[in-house]
């Protein structure tokens, strides 16, 4: 059992600026390669609306099941969101995508700031910050390199989903304990 700190939110939080950068940038390319660049503008803007509600959404999921359980199940949400519109180019796949993406992106980093902050103070803040640029930083530049060498952003997205999901895996693997709820 890990102790109550955010160690183990660390490497999850890297992977998932890794994922969360490439489905940012390419996810719009993606989708309008397979259903036109009207398509791409719905659900770009799908995923806007989904960002709105998210974290109040996924607020609630943490007050019930814990602040690190439901960002797992965010990550894990998130990660087929950005792996599906490179496994179909059908209308349905592109909009549940944007939602998925658009209902994740916003909450995760929300959630886990006030959760470090909480178990680190400020400084874990920037920590965590770091970590999450460094994933932002590598994204695109893997997925552009995944791109040219395959013709396709399809490996892009199949990877950063598969990161998306690593982090996933990270979080709901360990059993972190908080003594409160989580902040509002």
């Amino acid at each position: 059992m890990v102790p109550p700190t955010c160690a183990a939110s660390k490497p999850a939080y890297l992977l998932e600026g890794f994922g969360y950068s490439v489905a940012a940038t390419f996810l719009v390319a993606v989708v309008a390669r397979g259903g036109g660049i009207g398509l791409a503008a719905w659900a770009w803007i799908v995923a806007g609306l989904a960002a709105g509600p998210a974290f109040f959404v996924w607020r609630a999921i943490a007050r019930r099941t814990g602040v690190w359980r439901a960002l797992g199940l965010a990550y894990a949400l998130q990660a087929v969101a950005v792996a599906l519109p490179a496994l179909s180019d059908a209308p349905a796949a592109a909009l549940f995508a944007a939602v998925g993406f658009g209902g994740t992106f916003l909450a995760i980093t929300a959630l886990t700031v006030a959760e470090v902050r909480h178990l680190g103070g400020v400084p874990a803040i920037g920590r965590a910050t770091f970590l999450y640029g460094i994933g932002q930083a590598l994204g695109p530049l893997l997925a552009g390199w995944l791109a040219e060498a395959w013709g396709s952003f399809d490996p892009a997205l199949l990877a950063s989903g598969a990161c998306v999901a690593a982090g996933a895996m990270i979080l709901l693997s360990h059993r972190i304990r908080r003594p409160e709820p989580c902040p509002s």
